[in-house]
């Protein structure tokens, strides 16, 4: 059954029993349908304090006083809300709607908001992550000399080369990862650079 039909069905019965107001009676209308769009046969139950999505005809942003116009069930209230410049920045592009959710005693509200893609930055540094995986975790290599020895690996956490360096292997393993890291970049770079001089045909 499609969302208006069931608004026509349930609508006045909703609004009167809980004595909402227009809008919010159809944005709760809404709430159940939305939850039964993937699945029809399971029962859904919803809590008490779950989350309501608000559209600008019951919530508006006052973000020069850092408030909200909300409405609720003891009727429309202005509340002061808490973020920070980053925050209030990114609200001025706010679309569509807005969650209120009630999470360990306090009420957040997330929001969807419209953002510039960065500009990508050339890699700086790399960070090597050693994950457990097997033929990471087990690194012979040396990331001091460069020497390659099954022997270094002393133990799961120790690791330690004939020439003198030593240390953690989860330490040692992920310098190796940053330092492949820096290889890879340098071969693609070159790469780059002698496709884009090679001469056009």
């Amino acid at each position: 059954m499609a969302k208006f039909e069931q608004q026509k069905i349930v609508y006045q019965a909703v609004r009167e029993r809980f004595e909402l107001s227009a809008q919010m009676t159809i944005r709760c209308i809404a709430k159940v349908t939305d939850a039964y769009q993937l699945d029809k046969k399971t029962k859904r139950t919803f809590r008490p304090a779950g989350a309501v999505a608000y559209d600008h005809r019951i919530l508006r942003y006052k973000l020069d006083q850092r408030e909200v116009s909300i409405w609720t069930v003891d009727g429309r209230q202005t509340i002061p809300f808490v973020g920070g410049d980053r925050q209030i920045e990114l609200l001025v592009r706010q679309k569509g709607e807005s969650d209120l959710g009630y999470i360990g005693g306090e009420f957040y509200l997330f929001a969807v908001c419209a953002a510039d893609e960065p500009t990508p930055d050339d890699a700086t540094g790399y960070l090597g992550v050693d994950l457990g995986i097997v033929n990471i975790a087990t690194e012979p290599t040396c990331s001091g000399c460069g020497s390659v020895d099954k022997s270094n690996r002393k133990s799961q956490s120790h690791f330690e080369c004939p020439g003198g360096y030593a240390g953690h292997a989860v330490t040692n393993a992920a310098t190796n990862i940053s330092i492949r890291g820096w290889a890879s970049t340098a071969r693609t770079r070159r790469t780059s650079r002698v496709q884009s001089q090679a001469p056009r045909l």
